[in-house]
């Protein structure tokens, strides 16, 4: 390219720009060629990111630690690993308890602060993102957010449940799929399929709050 072009100079704009476990540096150390660090504190503080969340109200008394200060520390090996079931064969009923309540209670802060945004007069609803380590997890905490089909003894799908949050639900009362789903599921599984794009998906103004919810919820 310089050869052809030319090159005046290279930026490097990295979300990570340190070293990391097992490279041979102290853990978090910055690389030597960054001229300017503008750290993750300083862009949630400033409303440029997301801000991540952690339940509060820990139900779970059974450890000297809050169980919700390092969820994963006590449901990870116990989580679907990738691959590990074709997703119809998948309960979402069968997740960790711990998580569960972790989400349930987080969803609870979430209709408080849609109160809030709404009485306000905030215009849009709060977003609720869950991020997950892999599409067979991500796919159990979708429909137990937002509902799920299961085929039955003919091969047709028939709604199982109506989904868990409220807010979040992709179906209405009497079981059918709403036409513009507030809660998407957007994965690497559902990237290569196509099933993500705008035109097998719809996002819808949260119900008053929102997405999140994985969009409400994603």
């Amino acid at each position: 390219m310089k050869k052809k072009v030319g090159v005046r100079a290279v930026y490097d704009l990295s979300a990570t720009p340190f070293f990391l476990a097992g490279s041979g540096y102290i853990e978090g150390t910055l690389f030597p060629w960054v001229v300017s660090d503008f750290s993750l504190m300083d862009a949630i503080e400033c409303g440029i990111v997301k801000l991540p969340r952690v339940p509060v109200a820990d139900n779970l008394p059974i450890d000297d630690m809050p169980i919700y200060r390092d969820l994963w520390k006590h449901i990870g090996k116990k989580m679907p690993k990738k691959g590990a079931k074709k997703s119809e064969d998948l309960n979402p009923l069968e997740l960790q308890t711990k998580l569960l309540t972790a989400l349930d209670a987080l969803y609870n802060h979430y209709v408080l602060v849609n109160e809030e945004w709404r009485r306000a007069g905030i215009p849009v609803p709060p977003v609720f993102i869950v991020v997950c380590n892999n599409t067979s997890t991500s796919k159990l905490i979708y429909e137990y957010i937002s509902g799920w089909d299961r085929p039955n003894p003919d091969g047709e799908l028939v709604n199982v449940h109506r989904g868990h949050l409220e807010l979040f639900r992709n179906y209405d009362e009497h079981g059918n799929r709403i036409a513009r789903a507030p809660t998407l599921l957007i994965d690497s599984a559902q990237l290569e399929s196509g099933e993500a794009s705008p035109s097998h998906r719809h996002r819808k103004p949260a119900p008053r709050p929102g997405p999140g919810e994985m969009p409400r919820s994603r």
